[in-house]
C-alpha cells in the first residue's frame, strides 16, 4: 500500500468518487434565463447567486492573476496566483496553478507549481492535457498534465523580456502557434514542438521608446493581427507578420481612455454568417469607463459607458450578440445587454 502506483491509483479513484457525488451541482446552469415577452422587453428580475465556494473550508491566501475555463472539459477550469504572502514558507513555491472540477469544490483536481509568479495562464485549445503560463520573471511555461510531476515539462526563458502579460494559441487544430506578449512589447511566436527558440520575435517600441503592454486580445479565427491594450491608455491593432520588411507592426492607435487599459475581448463568432456585431471591440480600463470600440470602421469609440469604480474584465457572451458581461472593483459581475437603452433606470 505503500507504492507509488497504489498511491496513484488512490488519488485518481478518490477524485472520480468526489466529482460523482457532486454532480448534481449544476454550477453553469445558476443563471436564471431571460426572454422577450410579446412586447420585446426583456425581464429586469434576472436571479444570479452564489452557487458553489471553491475550496471554501482552506481559502488560499495569494492574489488570483486567472481564470480560464477547459474549451474541451465544461466542469474544468483553472486559477492561476501570484506568490503566496507567506514567503517565508519554504514548502510554497511562488508559481501555482489550480486545476478544479465543479464536481469536486473542496480541493483542486490537480496542482501544479513554477518557481516564478504566474501572471497568465491558459489551457491549450486543442491538446487538452497542456496548460500553458507565462511568468513574472518572463519565463514561457508548458504543464503535461499526463505526467506524474507537477512542474513544468517544458520551460523557456525570452532573452530581453520582463513580465509575460498575456498568452495565446492560434492558429488550427493541426497547425498552431504559441504566441506571448511581454509588458515591454516584446511579442514572439513559438511552434510547440519547439520551444528553445522563437520562430518569429517582434520588438513593439516605437523610436526607441517601449509600448507598455497589459493586456492581448486575439479577434476569433484570427492568426496575425492582435489588440494590445497599454499602460500608456492606448488601445493598438498589430500585427505579428507584415508584407514589408520596413512596415511597422503597429498599424492603428486607438486613444479615449484616460487610465491604463485593462482589459480587451473582440466579438466571438456565434454563427457562421456575418453580423451587425462583427469587428466589435470591447475595452476596460483604469479611468472606471468600459469602451465600445469597431477598430475595422473608425479610430473613435462607438459608446463609451460611464461608471462609479474600475471595471477590471469585460467579456461578450458566446451566444447572445448584444449581451456582455463586467466585473468591477466592489465585487459584483454586472450584464450589459446594447439593445436595450444604457439610460433607463
Amino acid at each position: 500500500m505503500a507504492s507509488s502506483t497504489f498511491d496513484n491509483f488512490f488519488s485518481q479513484a478518490s477524485r472520480l468518487i468526489e466529482r460523482g457525488l457532486g454532480y448534481e451541482a449544476d454550477a453553469i446552469g445558476c443563471f436564471e434565463r431571460f426572454e422577450a415577452d410579446e412586447s420585446g422587453v426583456t425581464s429586469k428580475d434576472i436571479n444570479i447567486k452564489e452557487n458553489i465556494t471553491f475550496m471554501k473550508d482552506t481559502p488560499i491566501t495569494r492574489a488570483i492573476t486567472n481564470i480560464e475555463w477547459s474549451p474541451q472539459h465544461k466542469e474544468l477550469f483553472l486559477c492561476s496566483y501570484y506568490k503566496s504572502e507567506n514567503d517565508w514558507d519554504p514548502n510554497e513555491t511562488d508559481g501555482l496553478v489550480n486545476i478544479f472540477s465543479t464536481h469536486m469544490p473542496e480541493r483542486p483536481e490537480l496542482t501544479l507549481t513554477s518557481p516564478s509568479e504566474i501572471t497568465s495562464c491558459i489551457f491549450h485549445p486543442t491538446e487538452s492535457h497542456l496548460v500553458i503560463g507565462g511568468t513574472y520573471s518572463g519565463n514561457v511555461l508548458i504543464w503535461d498534465m499526463r505526467e506524474k510531476c507537477n512542474y513544468p515539462s517544458t520551460r523557456t526563458k525570452i532573452q530581453g523580456s520582463t513580465m509575460i502579460k498575456g498568452v495565446s494559441v492560434v492558429g488550427t487544430q493541426n497547425a498552431n502557434n504559441i504566441v506571448t506578449v511581454s509588458n515591454n512589447g516584446i511579442i514572439c511566436s513559438w511552434s510547440p514542438s519547439m520551444m528553445r527558440e522563437p520562430h518569429k520575435r517582434v520588438d513593439l517600441g516605437t523610436n526607441s521608446r517601449d509600448i507598455p503592454v497589459h493586456c492581448i486580445d486575439f479577434p476569433e479565427g484570427e492568426t496575425n493581427q492582435f489588440y494590445l491594450g497599454g499602460e500608456d491608455f492606448n488601445i493598438y491593432s498589430a500585427k505579428i507578420y507584415t508584407k514589408k520588411e520596413s512596415e511597422p507592426n503597429i498599424s492603428e492607435r486607438f486613444s479615449n481612455h484616460f487610465g491604463t487599459i485593462l482589459s480587451l475581448h473582440s466579438h466571438p463568432k456565434i454563427s457562421e454568417r456575418k453580423s451587425v456585431t462583427s469587428g466589435f471591440l470591447l475595452s476596460t480600463a483604469a479611468d472606471w469607463r468600459i469602451g465600445l470600440w469597431h477598430p475595422e470602421a473608425r479610430k473613435d469609440p462607438l459608446l463609451m459607458i460611464e461608471g462609479e469604480v474600475e471595471y477590471y474584465d469585460a467579456q461578450w457572451s458566446p451566444v447572445h450578440p448584444s449581451v456582455f458581461a463586467t466585473c468591477n472593483g466592489n465585487g459584483q459581475i454586472d450584464l450589459w445587454d446594447l439593445a436595450k437603452d444604457t439610460e433607463e433606470s
